[in-house]
């Protein structure tokens, strides 16, 4: 059935080449954690060995480069869990949290909250320190600004049923959580938001600044068009920004995707208009939902869109692939741009932003680091540049 791929290589030493010299040398680079993969050690075995061909070989390193990456960073339990947390009214269990304070005491200075969602990683505290850096390199004044990073744990990471924890990424989703309380991610943020909302506890606060970069910007952009809670929050004086940073993808809200310079309806079986990307099964967190007023809330909502100028990679690790993504642009700057053309041609007197971080690829530090992410963190926002160009197209 198979052919001596052993001999054919020793005629032919392009069948294994490319795997000995490049893909070696990428096959056995360590991880973040200083590990290499048991399975790119065994393809590069096979390639060292002849038994593998160079065209066959790229491919299968790919591929176990991204089953590696995703397992590395879903399947392992976070190294560290926040022992601040907060409790959720009705629910038998409490949402993990990392702040410079306990969010559920009096701030009667704090003017302005920042709340930092994480990645896949779950790497809450990291978040939380990368934020307090940054605030600090601006000389933002943090008696008046209250940092919080909450941590949406998995099943990997704690058993507790009083802690709230999902089944792996799901919380990205607006699943229920598999804890007492069957809480969506959603709604967890929802109590976060109603406790900065109390007058006794805030009574000065005037900003809410919700970002999140990478699974957390898909989190972040998806709580923007389903809350329900930012419109009482804005007749209370407390203007809430959103800030969506390299998501993998968005929430669309009808069939239409991008093709060229335009938009078309797919003719394909892939199931694109299923939620996380578009409105098809909607979580029950947002229903009884209309998905017109749904559309026009959305984009009516102060949305800070920032995009790496270098995260172009359509191979990276962490990028959906699945055809639904793959709809909305090859990779997250495509994708980016494209749903900001979408948004200008569905609600053309939007003033929602996008901003491009030049020379930047898919890294939550220098993406927030940079000065448009740290207008968008703690003050005014870039110039609308690429909004204008667009709409005079």
């Amino acid at each position: 059935m198979y052919p001596n791929v052993y001999s054919i290589a020793k005629r032919k030493s392009t069948f294994v080449h490319s795997c000995l010299g490049y893909h070696r040398r990428r096959l056995l680079k360590p991880d973040g954690a200083g590990n290499i993969s048991k399975y790119r050690h065994i393809v590069w075995r096979l390639s060292m060995y002849h038994l593998v061909p160079s065209a066959v070989c790229k491919p299968i390193i790919i591929l176990l480069t991204l089953l590696h990456a995703a397992s590395v960073w879903s399947d392992q339990p976070v190294d560290s869990i926040a022992t601040q947390s907060l409790a959720i009214a009705g629910a038998n269990a409490r949402l993990a949290y990392f702040s410079s304070n306990d969010i559920s005491g009096k701030h009667e200075t704090t003017t302005h909250a920042v709340i930092f969602i994480h990645g896949i990683k779950r790497n809450a505290g990291k978040y939380f320190d990368d934020a307090q850096k940054i605030a600090t390199a601006v000389n933002i004044d943090q008696t008046r600004t209250l940092i919080i990073s909450p941590q949406f744990l998995n099943d990997l990471d704690t058993s507790n049923a009083r802690l709230i924890h999902w089944h792996r990424e799901q919380w990205v989703d607006g699943a229920s959580s598999i804890d007492d309380s069957h809480i969506s991610g959603f709604a967890a943020l929802d109590a976060i938001l109603s406790t900065l909302n109390d007058q006794k506890r805030y009574p000065a606060l005037k900003q809410i600044v919700i970002a999140g970069h990478s699974a957390g910007g898909q989190f972040v952009q998806r709580y923007a068009a389903l809350n329900n809670v930012d419109a009482a929050l804005r007749d209370a004086g407390i203007n809430v920004r959103y800030v969506v940073a390299n998501p993998s993808s968005y929430l669309w809200f009808d069939p239409q995707r991008p093709g060229g310079d335009d938009f078309y309806i797919p003719r394909t079986s892939c199931d694109y208009q299923r939620f996380k990307y578009g409105p098809k099964g909607i979580p029950a967190y947002a229903q009884p939902v209309d998905i017109e007023k749904l559309r026009t809330r959305y984009f009516s909502r102060n949305v800070i869109y920032l995009l790496g100028g270098a995260d172009t990679d359509p191979n990276h690790p962490v990028l959906d692939k699945s055809c639904a993504a793959a709809l909305q642009g090859p990779h997250r700057l495509a994708r980016g741009l494209n749903y900001l053309r979408y948004g200008l041609k569905v609600a053309p007197n939007n003033q929602q932003v996008l901003n491009i971080v030049p020379g930047v690829g898919h890294d939550d530090f220098k993406m927030y680091n940079a000065s448009c992410g740290r207008a968008a963190l703690f003050g005014d926002v870039c110039a609308n540049e690429i909004n204008d160009a667009l709409r005079k197209r």
